[in-house]
């Protein structure tokens, strides 16, 4: 049996609808939904479109191309992520790799006392350079509030003697 549904962020970027899909479907199919003592495995495919970024004029549009992509996603064994027509579109194996660095750096920050603030002070130095890139190429008008970032982390850095 399978349902569909659409999640819209209309203020997230291409990139942060990817990682916030792909977490979504790894939590769903962690653990079997359990109803009356029957367990049953759950997969989720999921697809991501954008507007601005895909080849779409109207929501028939959109929902063709959402539909292809999640036909192409069961075609591909399903429990997917699939965020583009083209494997040069795909969720990058980079972006993969960069979300679960970042998990493990978190949970290094939450288990390792003096050691994990580093990591965590280093984290939160590279997502403001991450946020000025986007900001600079996607002129998101972001800087007052990265430069708010920077100060508020400067001072938190300096005031642990952490750098």
């Amino acid at each position: 049996q399978s349902s569909r549904f659409v999640v819209t962020m209309i203020n997230s970027g291409r990139l942060e609808a990817a990682v916030l899909g792909d977490r979504l479907r790894k939590l769903i199919t962690t653990e079997p939904f359990t109803h009356l003592n029957i367990s049953t495995a759950i997969t989720v495919s999921l697809c991501l479109v954008c507007v601005g970024r895909d080849p779409i004029d109207t929501v028939d549009d959109f929902l063709e191309l959402a539909q292809r992509r999640l036909m192409r996603a069961k075609i591909d064994g399903g429990n997917l992520m699939i965020s583009g027509d083209t494997p040069e579109t795909q969720l990058d194996d980079a972006i993969k790799h960069l979300v679960i660095n970042i998990d493990d750096v978190l949970q290094i920050a939450l288990l390792d006392g003096e050691n994990g603030n580093r990591s965590l002070a280093t984290l939160a130095e590279r997502a403001v350079m991450i946020l000025e890139l986007a900001d600079s190429n996607l002129h998101t008008d972001m800087a007052d509030g990265i430069r708010y970032i920077k100060a508020k982390l400067g001072k938190a850095i300096k005031d642990q003697d952490i750098g």
